[in-house]
């Protein structure tokens, strides 16, 4: 039992001490939720899809957030990035990209 709880509880530590920090951005009445690992020139992660979120890329985020700083994103209308409708209007490129501009800036 006792090892069972180390190792849960190096797990947890070692997840939250990767975890830089966890931030959500409002833009308009869409909301897009970031993580970023580490310090230095940013790297932005986009993950593939459709409707995959960013939980997938956390590994490869905490491996470049060793020297960099690693960004991923749920894109709108995945995992916590949320959009108030979903259709062909609000999930178009040019949306997508104007998402990664804000998170840029």
């Amino acid at each position: 039992m006792k090892t069972k709880l180390f190792i849960v509880f190096n797990f947890l530590t070692a997840s939250l001490l990767f975890c830089q920090t966890e931030e959500i951005i409002k833009t308009g009445n869409n909301i897009i939720h970031i993580t970023t690992y580490g310090e230095g020139q940013p790297i932005l992660i986009i993950n593939g899809g459709p409707g995959m979120n960013s939980e997938g890329f956390r590994g490869l985020a905490e491996i470049i957030g060793k020297n960099n700083k690693a960004i991923i994103y749920d894109q709108r209308g995945t995992g916590r990035s949320l959009l108030t409708k979903i259709d062909t209007n609000t999930i178009t490129l040019d949306a997508m990209i104007h998402d990664i501009e804000i998170i840029r800036n």
